[in-house]
């Protein structure tokens, strides 16, 4: 029994301490959707310093809901999109609209509705103005199903109501959740986020340079199918040309309304940067035969370009969206592909 309780209080102690550690070493530097679930300390301030790389002098981005568009607004440009679109003025509308010197008007929603059917909504209901330009983002990891899925002839709902836009993070973990996810992904168990080194520094960060933290959707509850960022490997080619029909009948459909439409494509973190991974890895041929139309706005090869001329920190090292960095980039490149196809 003695021995029992000597070794009770030593193994509660020894537990006290780790959580005592955990609390005071690794929490307070979770910052990002890769710190909570890896559970790697990458630190606050590198959030912070990609945060104030661009100081804003005035907001080019306005958010409204669905519910608030209306066809008597005057010839403005309209985003609507995934997480990538929810940057507020870290995001390429706020860089996007001080290039045209113009307010653009970014439509929230929940994300159980893709931004291709709302487009669809509202083009349907007559809520967009004629002459107006609505701008629709995807990344590529949820495009081809996106696309595959969308309902052509959808009509916003008379009831749609305002509702405030839900991100898909999972949020900071408490102490306890956290602590046990520490021990449990440094004992090798179940750690969803997948690493690989590369050949060049892809990132600033002050201790890591040259690795790529991903998703490994089998130990994690985003739905990005087998492979994390690596999505669509097993998409059937019929799926990509019924993807890429339903991508022209969106066009035809804003042609139909005198609407401008442009469909952005934003390249996954992984796809980007695959040129530069050292390790055996696979490919992702989603973007391989993308339409080359004015309208189609496909930033992989864009981004991949800033990469090999030594651009760091595009995207996050700890998070799967693009930096502000990554987003003025895909601003300025819009701005271009903007100005030929409005003119």
């Amino acid at each position: 029994m003695k021995h029992f309780l000597l070794k009770f209080i030593i193994l509660f102690f020894l537990l006290d301490g780790y959580i005592a550690w955990y609390a005071l070493k690794v929490y307070p530097n979770l910052c990002g959707e890769m710190d909570n679930l890896s559970q790697i300390p990458f630190g606050p301030e590198y959030h912070s310093r990609m945060d104030s790389i661009y100081p804003i002098k005035a907001v080019f981005v306005k958010n409204i809901y669905a519910d608030e568009v209306s066809p008597s607004f005057p010839k403005v440009v309209y985003t609507i999109g995934d997480s990538f679109s929810a940057q507020d003025h870290l995001g390429y509308q706020q860089f996007f609209g001080e290039s045209i010197g113009d307010t653009i008007f970014n439509i929230l929603h929940h994300f159980d509705i893709s931004a291709e059917d709302l487009f669809c909504q509202l083009i349907n209901s007559g809520l967009i103005g004629q002459g107006s330009t609505i701008i629709v983002e995807s990344v590529e990891r949820n495009m081809i199903k996106r696309l595959c899925n969308i309902n052509l002839a959808g009509q916003l709902p008379k009831d749609h109501a305002k509702r405030i836009t839900e991100g898909e993070g999972n949020g900071k973990m408490n102490i306890l959740n956290g602590a046990a996810a520490k021990l449990r992904m440094t004992l090798g168990y179940k750690n969803p986020i997948i690493s690989y080194k590369t050949n060049v520094d892809l990132f600033s960060h002050s201790t890591i340079h040259n690795k790529l933290f991903i998703f490994n959707s089998k130990w994690n509850s985003y739905d990005y199918g087998q492979d994390g960022d690596l999505l669509f490997q097993y998409v059937e080619k019929e799926d990509f040309e019924k993807a890429f029909r339903n991508l022209y009948k969106l066009k035809e459909l804003a042609d139909s309304k005198n609407i401008k439409f442009m469909y952005l494509i934003v390249g996954d973190k992984y796809d980007v940067y695959e040129p530069f991974i050292i390790d055996k890895h696979p490919l992702n041929p989603t973007l391989d035969n993308c339409p080359e139309e004015p309208w189609v706005i496909n930033t992989k090869p864009m981004l991949q370009e800033n990469a090999r001329k030594g651009v760091k920190d595009i995207f996050r090292i700890n998070d799967t969206h693009w930096s502000p960095i990554g987003a003025k980039l895909v601003a300025d490149y819009l701005k271009i592909k903007y100005d030929k196809y409005i003119e």
